[in-house]
């Protein structure tokens, strides 16, 4: 369960640093190279995913990662709605 949540959490924010961010700021090949990062920690999280069944401690790491990852949508999406408007206010000018 966790894993599939992160895996789409992970996948969505890849999306948005490449579509988004990346476009905006003008870094894409570093958006290439965090995406690339997010899909070595998918196949992580994905052993991890399993392993939990058996170490409580991976259990809890596995919740912190999502309760993080929660976190960091919600900040990128707030940096992506500010330097939208911030574009946006500067064509109206």
């Amino acid at each position: 369960m966790a894993e599939a949540f992160l895996t789409v959490l992970l996948e969505n924010l890849s999306s948005l640093l490449q579509n988004q961010i990346g476009i905006l700021l003008g870094i894409d090949k570093e958006m290439q190279r965090i995406c690339s990062m997010l899909s070595t920690i998918v196949v992580v999280i994905e052993d991890a995913e399993e392993r939990q069944l058996s170490d409580r401690s991976i259990k809890n790491w596995l919740q912190k990662l999502i309760d993080v990852s929660s976190e960091l949508e919600d900040i990128l999406d707030d940096c992506c709605e500010m330097e939208a408007f911030r574009l946006e206010l500067g064509y109206q000018q």
